[in-house]
């Protein structure tokens, strides 16, 4: 696999990442509450879209591959399979996906994973759970709405 163009990408940038760290690392410490389950579900996002456009390569490979090898007359003629391709890296180049359909097919997908994922998976905070001795027992609840029903301190009318 090769990574140098993610490696040269960060060369390049990397005050401007480092910037950015410094930047934003203590205003998600201090909204950490809001924060992390947002980066949280931002990443859970990606892990599928990055499964979707690994898997969708797959399949324009294996496709192609599939293609070229039963074609009779290319197997008569020695003549070279489609040339389907994806991109792995630069998968944002509209140009480099041979036909031009696939990447209108990728977006697609991605947009009904991002729908499926705020749809099924939608972003929750945490809320503080009651402790032991915040928590109230339901005879003691029950006991306690009689005697205000009883004072008249809770709203009923009889």
């Amino acid at each position: 696999m090769d990574t140098t163009i993610i490696t040269e990408h960060l060369k390049e940038h990397a005050v401007y990442y480092g910037g950015g760290a410094a930047v934003l690392l203590p205003i998600i410490i201090i909204f950490r509450k809001w924060s992390l389950p947002a980066i949280f579900f931002a990443v859970e996002t990606v892990i599928y879209l990055v499964i979707m456009h690994i898997t969708m390569a797959g399949v324009v490979r294996g496709s192609a591959w599939f293609k070229g090898e039963t074609q009779m007359e290319a197997i008569r003629d020695r003549v070279a399979g489609p040339d389907w391709t994806t991109p792995f890296y630069a998968f944002w180049r509209k140009e480099d996906y041979l036909p031009e359909t696939i990447f209108y097919v990728e977006i697609g997908i991605a947009v009904a994973i991002i729908f499926a994922v705020i749809r099924y998976r939608p972003l929750n905070y945490k809320r503080r759970r009651k402790s032991k001795s915040e928590q109230v027992d339901p005879k003691t609840a029950e006991s306690i709405r009689k005697a205000r029903k009883a004072a008249g301190r809770d709203g009923y009318k009889e």
